[in-house]
């Protein structure tokens, strides 16, 4: 019999993440992480791969809503993932996500229109991703401690 070694979990193929308030929630936070767990189309068109590029002003102002809703996701699916335990390997993928979102959101996205828009789309990989953990970590039932 052929014993294969089990593979890091995956996020699910899943879309939106807002599945409304739950008990011990702040008042407001529920609405503020389902708004930031999706993109409006706009910002999803200009930052889609392989579009041609968009004008600057399309590309600086779908960068700032990623930018802004990345920020929403982090701490809450950071948390999240803190209140697995240590060892669980769903919690190291979801901690390595959080630590590259911050650290793309800290970066500089260069000169030029090319490198701002390879960012923003390295920043909405990051969105989509924390998305997906997020809804995956919800879907189990993990809260954060406390």
């Amino acid at each position: 019999m052929d014993h294969q070694t089990p593979a890091e979990p995956t996020p699910p193929p899943v879309g939106g993440v807002g599945e409304g308030a739950r008990a011990g929630d702040a008042p407001g936070t529920a609405t503020r992480t389902a708004d930031a767990g999706t993109l409006p189309a706009g910002a999803a068109v200009v930052l889609a791969e392989g579009q041609p590029l968009p004008r600057h002003e399309d590309l600086a102002e779908a960068t700032r809503l990623v930018c802004s809703r990345l920020r929403l996701l982090l701490p809450e699916t950071e948390r999240l993932a803190a209140a697995l335990p240590p060892e669980d390997p769903v919690r190291r993928r979801v901690l390595r996500c959080v630590t590259e979102a911050a650290a793309r959101l800290a970066a500089d996205p260069g000169p030029g229109l090319v490198s701002a828009m390879r960012h923003a789309q390295a920043l909405a990989r990051c969105h989509h991703d924390l998305g997906e953990w997020r809804a995956l970590l919800a879907a189990r039932g993990d809260r954060p401690a406390g």
